[in-house]
Protein backbone atom coordinates (compact mmCIF):
# COMPACT_ATOMS: atom_id res chain seq x y z
CA UNK A 1 0.00 0.00 0.00
CA UNK A 2 1.42 3.39 -0.70
CA UNK A 3 2.71 6.14 1.95
CA UNK A 4 -0.32 8.37 3.11
CA UNK A 5 -0.82 11.71 0.51
CA UNK A 6 1.33 14.57 2.12
CA UNK A 7 -0.82 17.43 2.93
CA UNK A 8 -0.64 20.51 1.30
CA UNK A 9 -2.45 23.98 2.39
CA UNK A 10 -4.69 25.48 -0.51
CA UNK A 11 -5.64 28.58 0.82
CA UNK A 12 -4.15 31.19 2.97
CA UNK A 13 -7.32 32.31 5.26
CA UNK A 14 -4.19 34.57 7.24
CA UNK A 15 -4.29 36.97 4.31
CA UNK A 16 -8.03 36.55 3.74
CA UNK A 17 -8.62 37.56 7.54
CA UNK A 18 -6.59 40.57 7.09
CA UNK A 19 -8.25 41.86 3.89
CA UNK A 20 -11.77 40.95 5.19
CA UNK A 21 -11.49 41.60 9.31
CA UNK A 22 -15.21 41.49 9.64
CA UNK A 23 -16.08 38.42 6.78
CA UNK A 24 -16.29 35.17 8.15
CA UNK A 25 -14.10 32.72 6.27
CA UNK A 26 -14.84 31.41 3.09
CA UNK A 27 -17.13 28.06 3.56
CA UNK A 28 -16.08 26.29 0.75
CA UNK A 29 -12.40 26.93 1.24
CA UNK A 30 -12.66 25.34 4.68
CA UNK A 31 -14.64 22.26 3.45
CA UNK A 32 -11.98 22.08 1.07
CA UNK A 33 -8.91 22.30 3.42
CA UNK A 34 -10.53 20.16 5.76
CA UNK A 35 -11.30 17.02 2.75
CA UNK A 36 -7.77 17.28 1.95
CA UNK A 37 -6.53 16.62 6.12
CA UNK A 38 -9.31 14.00 6.06
CA UNK A 39 -7.63 11.97 2.61
CA UNK A 40 -4.50 12.25 4.70
CA UNK A 41 -5.71 10.77 7.90
CA UNK A 42 -7.72 8.29 6.66
CA UNK A 43 -4.22 7.01 4.57
CA UNK A 44 -2.58 7.19 7.52
CA UNK A 45 -5.28 5.30 9.90
CA UNK A 46 -5.15 2.26 6.71
CA UNK A 47 -1.40 1.91 7.13
CA UNK A 48 -1.73 1.69 10.77
CA UNK A 49 -4.02 -1.49 10.60
CA UNK A 50 -1.37 -3.15 8.73
CA UNK A 51 1.07 -2.96 11.41
CA UNK A 52 -0.93 -2.66 14.68
CA UNK A 53 -3.50 -5.07 16.53
CA UNK A 54 -6.55 -3.59 18.43
CA UNK A 55 -5.01 -4.37 21.58
CA UNK A 56 -2.04 -1.92 20.40
CA UNK A 57 0.54 -4.20 20.05
CA UNK A 58 2.44 -5.04 16.40
CA UNK A 59 0.25 -6.87 13.61
CA UNK A 60 1.32 -10.57 13.51
CA UNK A 61 3.37 -11.58 10.40
CA UNK A 62 4.04 -7.59 9.97
CA UNK A 63 7.77 -8.39 10.84
CA UNK A 64 10.93 -10.58 9.20
CA UNK A 65 14.01 -10.32 9.00
CA UNK A 66 14.10 -7.58 6.17
CA UNK A 67 13.17 -5.28 8.98
CA UNK A 68 15.22 -6.27 11.38
CA UNK A 69 18.42 -4.40 12.02
CA UNK A 70 21.80 -6.30 11.48
CA UNK A 71 22.49 -5.81 15.42
CA UNK A 72 19.23 -7.52 16.32
CA UNK A 73 20.12 -10.82 14.41
CA UNK A 74 21.14 -13.66 16.43
CA UNK A 75 24.55 -15.01 15.35
CA UNK A 76 24.94 -19.22 15.87
CA UNK A 77 25.35 -19.70 19.58
CA UNK A 78 27.72 -21.84 21.21
CA UNK A 79 28.43 -23.38 24.10
CA UNK A 80 29.54 -20.64 26.88
CA UNK A 81 32.87 -21.45 28.56
CA UNK A 82 35.40 -19.89 30.74
CA UNK A 83 38.41 -17.83 30.56
CA UNK A 84 37.02 -16.58 26.44
CA UNK A 85 36.89 -13.72 24.87
CA UNK A 86 33.06 -12.73 24.34
CA UNK A 87 32.36 -9.70 22.05
CA UNK A 88 29.03 -7.83 22.14
CA UNK A 89 26.16 -9.65 20.56
CA UNK A 90 27.57 -12.94 20.70
CA UNK A 91 25.01 -16.19 21.33
CA UNK A 92 26.13 -18.91 24.07
CA UNK A 93 24.17 -21.64 25.32
CA UNK A 94 24.20 -22.37 29.68
CA UNK A 95 21.75 -24.50 31.01
CA UNK A 96 19.24 -24.91 28.54
CA UNK A 97 19.16 -21.36 27.86
CA UNK A 98 20.56 -19.18 24.95
CA UNK A 99 21.92 -15.52 26.48
CA UNK A 100 23.30 -12.55 24.42
CA UNK A 101 26.51 -10.79 25.39
CA UNK A 102 26.14 -6.93 26.82
CA UNK A 103 29.78 -6.07 26.54
CA UNK A 104 32.63 -7.64 24.85
CA UNK A 105 34.57 -9.33 28.37
CA UNK A 106 36.55 -12.14 29.12
CA UNK A 107 34.71 -15.08 30.34
CA UNK A 108 35.04 -15.85 34.10
CA UNK A 109 32.02 -17.52 36.71
CA UNK A 110 29.16 -17.30 34.60
CA UNK A 111 27.07 -16.67 37.29
CA UNK A 112 29.24 -13.64 38.31
CA UNK A 113 29.49 -12.21 34.63
CA UNK A 114 25.33 -12.27 34.55
CA UNK A 115 25.09 -10.74 37.73
CA UNK A 116 27.25 -7.72 36.25
CA UNK A 117 24.93 -7.58 33.67
CA UNK A 118 27.28 -8.80 30.96
CA UNK A 119 24.73 -11.36 29.81
CA UNK A 120 20.92 -10.93 28.73
CA UNK A 121 18.63 -13.64 28.71
CA UNK A 122 17.22 -14.40 25.65
CA UNK A 123 15.33 -17.75 25.27
CA UNK A 124 15.00 -20.45 27.73
CA UNK A 125 14.42 -23.89 26.30
CA UNK A 126 14.64 -25.77 29.48
CA UNK A 127 11.04 -26.85 29.24
CA UNK A 128 10.91 -27.51 25.38
CA UNK A 129 14.23 -30.00 26.05
CA UNK A 130 12.38 -31.82 28.91
CA UNK A 131 9.64 -32.33 26.43
CA UNK A 132 11.64 -33.61 24.18
CA UNK A 133 13.51 -36.40 26.99
CA UNK A 134 10.38 -37.44 28.36
CA UNK A 135 8.99 -37.95 24.55
CA UNK A 136 12.29 -39.56 23.74
CA UNK A 137 11.84 -42.00 26.91
CA UNK A 138 8.40 -42.68 25.86
CA UNK A 139 9.02 -43.42 22.26
CA UNK A 140 11.94 -46.21 24.09
CA UNK A 141 9.07 -47.40 25.69
CA UNK A 142 6.93 -48.48 22.81
CA UNK A 143 10.00 -49.66 21.49
CA UNK A 144 10.34 -51.72 24.38
CA UNK A 145 7.03 -52.76 24.40
CA UNK A 146 7.07 -53.71 20.50
CA UNK A 147 10.09 -56.23 21.06
CA UNK A 148 8.37 -57.41 23.78
CA UNK A 149 4.99 -58.04 21.55
CA UNK A 150 7.02 -59.56 18.74
CA UNK A 151 8.13 -61.95 21.48
CA UNK A 152 5.45 -62.75 22.80
CA UNK A 153 3.85 -63.53 19.19
CA UNK A 154 6.37 -65.30 18.19
CA UNK A 155 5.97 -67.51 21.50
CA UNK A 156 2.27 -67.79 20.42
CA UNK A 157 3.29 -68.98 17.07
CA UNK A 158 4.94 -71.78 18.43
CA UNK A 159 2.41 -72.20 21.18
CA UNK A 160 0.10 -72.61 18.00
CA UNK A 161 2.25 -75.39 16.49
CA UNK A 162 2.34 -77.06 19.57
CA UNK A 163 -1.62 -77.59 20.20
CA UNK A 164 -1.56 -78.12 16.45
CA UNK A 165 0.82 -81.40 16.80
CA UNK A 166 -1.32 -82.20 20.31
CA UNK A 167 -4.87 -81.83 18.67
CA UNK A 168 -3.65 -84.57 15.83
CA UNK A 169 -2.22 -86.76 18.59
CA UNK A 170 -5.81 -86.32 19.94
CA UNK A 171 -7.19 -87.10 16.97
CA UNK A 172 -5.46 -90.23 16.36
CA UNK A 173 -6.52 -91.12 19.60
CA UNK A 174 -10.31 -90.72 19.25
CA UNK A 175 -9.81 -92.22 16.15
CA UNK A 176 -8.91 -95.47 18.03
CA UNK A 177 -11.12 -94.94 20.53
CA UNK A 178 -14.45 -94.85 18.15
CA UNK A 179 -12.70 -98.39 16.65
CA UNK A 180 -13.63 -99.98 19.53
CA UNK A 181 -17.12 -98.82 20.30
CA UNK A 182 -20.06 -100.37 19.03
CA UNK A 183 -23.38 -98.51 18.59
CA UNK A 184 -25.87 -97.59 20.55
CA UNK A 185 -23.05 -96.69 23.10
CA UNK A 186 -23.72 -98.91 26.02
CA UNK A 187 -24.17 -96.55 29.39
CA UNK A 188 -20.22 -98.17 30.35
CA UNK A 189 -18.88 -96.71 26.99
CA UNK A 190 -20.54 -93.04 28.24
CA UNK A 191 -23.74 -93.49 26.33
CA UNK A 192 -26.91 -94.82 26.80
CA UNK A 193 -27.51 -98.31 25.65
CA UNK A 194 -30.52 -96.97 23.47
CA UNK A 195 -31.50 -95.87 19.77
CA UNK A 196 -34.07 -93.37 20.76
CA UNK A 197 -34.11 -90.51 23.10
CA UNK A 198 -37.15 -92.21 25.18
CA UNK A 199 -35.25 -95.17 25.59
CA UNK A 200 -32.03 -93.00 26.64
CA UNK A 201 -34.32 -91.04 29.28
CA UNK A 202 -35.25 -94.94 30.55
CA UNK A 203 -31.89 -96.16 30.58
CA UNK A 204 -30.74 -93.37 32.48
CA UNK A 205 -33.61 -94.19 35.04
CA UNK A 206 -35.98 -91.12 34.06
CA UNK A 207 -39.77 -91.52 36.01
CA UNK A 208 -42.63 -90.95 34.28
CA UNK A 209 -42.71 -87.29 35.83
CA UNK A 210 -39.02 -86.85 34.54
CA UNK A 211 -39.53 -88.30 31.35
CA UNK A 212 -42.48 -85.66 31.15
CA UNK A 213 -40.18 -82.97 31.58
CA UNK A 214 -37.50 -84.05 29.96
CA UNK A 215 -39.98 -83.65 26.17
CA UNK A 216 -42.08 -80.68 27.41
CA UNK A 217 -43.30 -78.32 25.58
CA UNK A 218 -42.90 -75.01 27.82
CA UNK A 219 -42.32 -73.68 31.23
CA UNK A 220 -45.74 -73.37 32.03
CA UNK A 221 -46.31 -77.38 30.66
CA UNK A 222 -43.42 -78.39 32.41
CA UNK A 223 -44.65 -76.73 35.64
CA UNK A 224 -47.86 -78.44 35.10
CA UNK A 225 -46.41 -81.59 34.95
CA UNK A 226 -44.29 -80.98 38.26
CA UNK A 227 -48.07 -80.75 40.27
CA UNK A 228 -47.75 -76.43 40.27
CA UNK A 229 -51.06 -75.15 41.93
CA UNK A 230 -52.21 -71.22 40.67
CA UNK A 231 -50.62 -70.48 43.71
CA UNK A 232 -47.15 -72.00 42.61
CA UNK A 233 -47.38 -71.47 38.98
CA UNK A 234 -47.79 -67.58 39.80
CA UNK A 235 -44.30 -67.91 42.26
CA UNK A 236 -42.81 -69.97 39.82
CA UNK A 237 -42.71 -67.29 37.20
CA UNK A 238 -42.84 -64.13 39.69
CA UNK A 239 -40.59 -61.25 37.87
CA UNK A 240 -39.30 -60.52 41.51
CA UNK A 241 -39.32 -61.78 45.24
CA UNK A 242 -41.84 -58.73 46.03
CA UNK A 243 -43.98 -60.17 43.15
CA UNK A 244 -43.46 -64.14 44.07
CA UNK A 245 -44.92 -63.06 47.80
CA UNK A 246 -47.68 -61.69 46.29
CA UNK A 247 -48.73 -64.68 44.61
CA UNK A 248 -48.33 -66.13 48.20
CA UNK A 249 -51.17 -63.89 49.58
CA UNK A 250 -48.81 -61.93 51.83
CA UNK A 251 -50.44 -58.85 53.01
CA UNK A 252 -48.49 -55.44 53.67
CA UNK A 253 -47.78 -56.34 56.92
CA UNK A 254 -46.56 -60.13 55.63
CA UNK A 255 -44.34 -58.73 53.27
CA UNK A 256 -42.92 -56.24 55.34
CA UNK A 257 -42.26 -59.40 57.87
CA UNK A 258 -40.31 -61.35 54.62
CA UNK A 259 -38.14 -58.75 53.81
CA UNK A 260 -37.48 -57.72 57.22
CA UNK A 261 -33.24 -57.43 57.48
CA UNK A 262 -33.17 -58.20 61.24
CA UNK A 263 -35.60 -59.59 64.16
CA UNK A 264 -36.35 -56.09 65.47
CA UNK A 265 -37.10 -55.10 62.15
CA UNK A 266 -39.57 -57.91 61.53
CA UNK A 267 -41.12 -56.41 65.06
CA UNK A 268 -41.65 -53.22 63.73
CA UNK A 269 -43.08 -54.77 60.60
CA UNK A 270 -45.86 -55.99 62.95
CA UNK A 271 -46.39 -52.95 64.77
CA UNK A 272 -44.65 -53.67 68.35
CA UNK A 273 -43.91 -50.62 70.59
CA UNK A 274 -40.93 -49.97 72.29
CA UNK A 275 -42.86 -51.60 75.35
CA UNK A 276 -43.13 -54.52 73.76
CA UNK A 277 -40.18 -54.63 71.85
CA UNK A 278 -38.66 -54.24 75.19
CA UNK A 279 -40.59 -57.16 76.49
CA UNK A 280 -39.73 -59.24 73.31
CA UNK A 281 -35.82 -59.32 74.00
CA UNK A 282 -36.09 -59.58 77.93
CA UNK A 283 -33.10 -61.26 78.71
CA UNK A 284 -34.35 -62.25 82.33
CA UNK A 285 -37.56 -63.01 84.36
CA UNK A 286 -35.85 -59.98 86.60
CA UNK A 287 -35.13 -58.06 83.78
CA UNK A 288 -38.72 -58.62 82.74
CA UNK A 289 -40.13 -57.90 86.32
CA UNK A 290 -37.76 -54.57 85.97
CA UNK A 291 -39.17 -53.81 82.23
CA UNK A 292 -43.30 -54.01 83.30
CA UNK A 293 -42.63 -52.35 86.90
CA UNK A 294 -45.30 -54.39 88.29
CA UNK A 295 -45.87 -54.19 92.33
CA UNK A 296 -48.52 -56.31 94.20
CA UNK A 297 -50.64 -54.50 96.53
CA UNK A 298 -50.44 -51.54 94.28
CA UNK A 299 -50.77 -52.55 90.09
CA UNK A 300 -52.52 -56.36 91.02
CA UNK A 301 -53.92 -57.55 94.26
CA UNK A 302 -51.32 -59.38 96.43
CA UNK A 303 -51.59 -63.37 97.31
CA UNK A 304 -53.81 -64.08 100.17
CA UNK A 305 -54.37 -66.97 102.10
CA UNK A 306 -58.41 -66.87 101.22
CA UNK A 307 -57.43 -68.11 97.83
CA UNK A 308 -56.43 -71.45 98.89
CA UNK A 309 -60.04 -71.73 100.33
CA UNK A 310 -61.39 -71.37 97.14
CA UNK A 311 -59.23 -73.59 95.46
CA UNK A 312 -60.17 -76.03 98.18
CA UNK A 313 -64.10 -76.02 97.61
CA UNK A 314 -65.45 -78.42 95.22
CA UNK A 315 -67.94 -76.82 92.10
CA UNK A 316 -71.17 -78.50 93.69
CA UNK A 317 -74.67 -77.88 92.13
CA UNK A 318 -76.16 -74.89 94.03
CA UNK A 319 -73.93 -73.90 96.26
CA UNK A 320 -72.67 -70.48 97.11
CA UNK A 321 -69.42 -69.78 98.34
CA UNK A 322 -70.09 -68.09 101.68
CA UNK A 323 -68.27 -67.10 105.04
CA UNK A 324 -68.76 -68.25 108.21
CA UNK A 325 -66.31 -66.08 110.44
CA UNK A 326 -63.05 -67.99 109.68
CA UNK A 327 -62.70 -69.38 106.32
CA UNK A 328 -64.85 -69.85 102.72
CA UNK A 329 -67.20 -72.37 102.82
CA UNK A 330 -70.17 -73.86 100.26
CA UNK A 331 -73.22 -73.87 101.76
CA UNK A 332 -76.24 -74.91 99.71
CA UNK A 333 -80.68 -75.91 100.57
CA UNK A 334 -81.50 -75.05 104.20
CA UNK A 335 -78.00 -74.47 105.54
CA UNK A 336 -77.70 -71.98 102.97
CA UNK A 337 -80.86 -70.29 103.57
CA UNK A 338 -80.55 -70.33 107.54
CA UNK A 339 -77.01 -68.46 106.72
CA UNK A 340 -78.47 -65.92 105.04
CA UNK A 341 -81.51 -64.97 106.88
CA UNK A 342 -84.20 -67.01 105.03
CA UNK A 343 -84.57 -69.86 107.02
CA UNK A 344 -87.85 -71.19 108.81
CA UNK A 345 -86.87 -69.98 111.99
CA UNK A 346 -86.10 -67.00 110.40
CA UNK A 347 -88.45 -63.44 110.25
CA UNK A 348 -87.23 -61.71 107.28
CA UNK A 349 -88.54 -58.40 106.11
CA UNK A 350 -89.49 -56.94 102.89
CA UNK A 351 -90.31 -53.70 101.48
CA UNK A 352 -92.51 -55.69 98.65
CA UNK A 353 -92.83 -59.29 97.19
CA UNK A 354 -93.70 -59.56 93.45
CA UNK A 355 -95.46 -63.17 93.30
CA UNK A 356 -95.34 -65.40 90.24
CA UNK A 357 -92.28 -63.04 88.98
CA UNK A 358 -95.07 -60.59 88.12
CA UNK A 359 -95.66 -56.77 88.63
CA UNK A 360 -99.03 -57.22 88.20
CA UNK A 361 -99.48 -58.90 91.56
CA UNK A 362 -97.42 -56.88 93.97
CA UNK A 363 -97.77 -57.47 97.90
CA UNK A 364 -96.78 -54.46 100.30
CA UNK A 365 -97.24 -53.37 103.95
CA UNK A 366 -98.80 -49.56 104.72
CA UNK A 367 -99.46 -49.98 108.63
CA UNK A 368 -99.25 -52.19 111.62
CA UNK A 369 -101.22 -55.30 110.30
CA UNK A 370 -102.29 -53.42 107.44
CA UNK A 371 -101.03 -55.02 103.77
CA UNK A 372 -102.42 -54.00 100.25
CA UNK A 373 -102.04 -56.06 97.33
CA UNK A 374 -101.98 -54.14 94.19
CA UNK A 375 -102.85 -51.24 96.07
CA UNK A 376 -105.70 -52.81 97.25
CA UNK A 377 -106.26 -53.21 101.09
CA UNK A 378 -106.60 -56.75 103.00
CA UNK A 379 -108.62 -56.83 106.01
CA UNK A 380 -108.96 -59.13 108.50
CA UNK A 381 -112.72 -59.83 109.51
CA UNK A 382 -113.10 -59.14 113.28
CA UNK A 383 -117.13 -58.50 113.58
CA UNK A 384 -120.14 -60.87 113.07
CA UNK A 385 -120.60 -58.75 109.69
CA UNK A 386 -119.47 -55.44 107.10
CA UNK A 387 -121.26 -53.66 105.18
CA UNK A 388 -121.02 -53.19 101.47
CA UNK A 389 -119.33 -50.24 101.42
CA UNK A 390 -116.76 -51.57 103.37
CA UNK A 391 -115.88 -54.94 101.34
CA UNK A 392 -116.74 -57.27 98.48
CA UNK A 393 -117.64 -60.40 98.96
CA UNK A 394 -117.58 -63.31 96.68
CA UNK A 395 -120.77 -63.83 96.23
CA UNK A 396 -120.97 -60.18 95.06
CA UNK A 397 -123.20 -59.27 97.57
CA UNK A 398 -123.14 -58.06 101.60
CA UNK A 399 -123.39 -60.50 103.28
CA UNK A 400 -121.89 -62.05 106.59
CA UNK A 401 -118.94 -63.58 107.27
CA UNK A 402 -116.73 -65.46 109.82
CA UNK A 403 -114.51 -63.93 112.44
CA UNK A 404 -110.94 -64.65 110.77
CA UNK A 405 -111.40 -64.10 107.50
CA UNK A 406 -109.53 -61.99 105.49
CA UNK A 407 -111.43 -59.40 103.07
CA UNK A 408 -110.70 -56.90 100.05
CA UNK A 409 -111.82 -53.81 101.15
CA UNK A 410 -114.44 -52.41 98.43
CA UNK A 411 -113.99 -49.56 96.54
Amino acid sequence: MPQPPTYVRQYNFTAYQTANPTDPLPGDQVDLELNEVKDTLDAILANLVLIQRDDGSLHNNSVGLDQLKPEVVLGVPTDWVTATEYAAKAVVWQSSILYVCNTAHTSGVFATDLAAAKWTAYLDYADPLADAAAYAALAQTYMDGAETAQTAAELAETHAELAETNAEAALADAEALFATITLPWAIAQGGSGANTAAGARTAYGSTAIGDALFITASAAAARTTLGSTTVGDAVFIAASSAAGRTALGATSVGDALFIAASAAAGRTALGVTSLGDSIFTVASEAAFKALVNLEAGTDFNAYHARLADVAAVGVTDNAVLIGNGSNLILESGATLLTSIGLGTGNSPQFTGIELGHATDTTITRTAAGKILVEGKGVIKHTSSSYTSGEVTFSTGSASGGSSGDIWFKYT
